[in-house]
C-alpha cells in the first residue's frame, strides 16, 4: 500500500507507466477521466479500468489509444484475495496484457483472465450459493487461458484455496 499514490492532479501522471482508475461506476464518468488521464500519461503507459460492471470494449472507445488500455479489477477485500481479474477488449494488444500480468506478479496477485462480457468477480458474487458449489466442483483448474497462465481459482473459499470466498466475503462487506 505504501507503494500506491492517490491523485486528482493529473499532471502527476506523467512518469507511470500504468494508472489504474477506480471512480463511481459512471460511463461518462469513467470517459472523462480516462481522456484527462492519458493527456498526462506517457505515451508507452498503460490506462487500467478498475471497473465491475461496465464492459471494457465500452471503456476503451474514451481512450486514444485502446491498445493500451485494460481492466485490472482487484478483488475484495483486496488485502485478502490474491486475485486480480485481468479484462481485455478486442483491442488491447498483447503487449498490454503481458505488462499486466507482469504487474501482477509484481504485486503478488494471481492474475484470472475475465471474459469482455462478464466480470468473474461480480459473477461469482451475484449468486455465492450456487456458484460456490459450482467452482468447488469444478476444483481449482477450470480451464487454459493462452501460454501467460492457467485459470486456478475464482475465489471459492476450501477446494478453490482461497482466504476468503464468496459467502463469507458477502458476510464481510
Amino acid at each position: 500500500l505504501h507503494r500506491i499514490h492517490p491523485t486528482v492532479d493529473y499532471s502527476e501522471l506523467s512518469e507511470c507507466q500504468l494508472v489504474i482508475e477506480a471512480v463511481f461506476e459512471d460511463l461518462k464518468v469513467k470517459a472523462e477521466v480516462t481522456r484527462l488521464a492519458e493527456a498526462a500519461m506517457p505515451a508507452s503507459a498503460i490506462f487500467a479500468s478498475n471497473t465491475s460492471t461496465i464492459r471494457i470494449a465500452k471503456l476503451a472507445e474514451a481512450s486514444v489509444r485502446p491498445e493500451q488500455f485494460i481492466g485490472l479489477h482487484f478483488s475484495s477485500p483486496v488485502d485478502r484475495m490474491p486475485i486480480l481479474e485481468i479484462i481485455v477488449s478486442e483491442s488491447t494488444s498483447r503487449e498490454t496484457l503481458a505488462r499486466s500480468m507482469d504487474f501482477s506478479a509484481a504485486i503478488s496477485k494471481t492474475p484470472v483472465r475475465g471474459e469482455a462480457a462478464r466480470f468473474i468477480n461480480s459473477w461469482v458474487r451475484s449468486r455465492p450459493t450456487r456458484q460456490v458449489k459450482f467452482l468447488c466442483t469444478l476444483s481449482t483448474c477450470l480451464r487454459p487461458f493462452g501460454a501467460w497462465f492457467r485459470y486456478r481459482h475464482l475465489g471459492a473459499q476450501g477446494a478453490c484455496r482461497h482466504r476468503v470466498g464468496p459467502v463469507m466475503q458477502q458476510t464481510q462487506l
